[in-house]
């Protein structure tokens, strides 16, 4: 019998596949650039504002950047949940759920019915990759639920993301790209991911 040949791509030409890990392997990589992003991204939050701050270590250092401000902090972030706690200014609401240590975060079955009782003005949140055709994605099935949630029920979204984010996909995809508002990174994106921005009003913002 005749065989069919099929067209086969490059492992270069896909999205690298990224697994999960720690918190602690995660926050060693572009320190640095990390804390510049939550500088810029502070200048979006507002006096009395209501605003979740995801768990990846990309968001932990913007507590640190809004603590003059008054508002309130949702989390299910332990490290944030601490480091808001010692600004007066700040008021925390922490999301239920059970602690996942791999990810130092609260998670459960039952957020998104607890997020629905709150008006979330803006949600700072981080991924393990994004693409514009499989959106943010993450790499826990736990804190995927969360951040559905969140992505469902806030009134903007601001994704925190370094370079190194862009191009690169996992496990599961927790928001489409164009539901962005804005987009908070360190470098210049790459000019189809810049084109794709103009073309759904998304605004780009970097620390340079």
């Amino acid at each position: 019998r005749r065989r069919h040949s099929f067209p086969t791509r490059r492992s270069s030409d896909l999205p690298q596949t990224l697994p999960l890990l720690s918190y602690e392997e995660r926050g060693g990589r572009f320190p640095d650039e990390k804390k510049e992003i939550c500088r810029r991204a502070a200048e979006l939050v507002a006096e009395d504002d209501t605003i979740y701050i995801d768990t990846g270590t990309t968001c932990l250092n913007l507590v640190d950047f809004i603590a003059d401000k008054h508002c309130t902090i949702l989390t299910n972030s332990l490290l944030i949940f601490n480091k808001a706690a010692s600004y007066p200014n700040l008021d925390i609401i922490s999301v239920p759920g059970k602690l996942n240590r791999k990810t130092l975060s609260f998670t459960g079955p039952d957020i998104n019915d607890y997020l629905q009782t709150y008006n979330i003005s803006m949600a700072f949140m981080a991924c393990t990759g994004v693409t514009m055709k499989s959106g943010l994605t993450n790499a826990s099935a736990e804190e995927y639920i969360t951040k559905k949630a969140i992505a469902e029920n806030a009134n903007s979204m601001i994704l925190l993301a370094d370079h190194s984010k862009f191009g690169r996909i996992s496990l599961m995809t927790y928001s489409s790209m164009e539901k962005l508002d804005a987009i908070v990174t360190d470098q210049a994106l790459p000019e189809e991911y810049d084109n794709f921005c103009q073309e759904h009003g998304i605004r780009v913002m970097t620390i340079d």
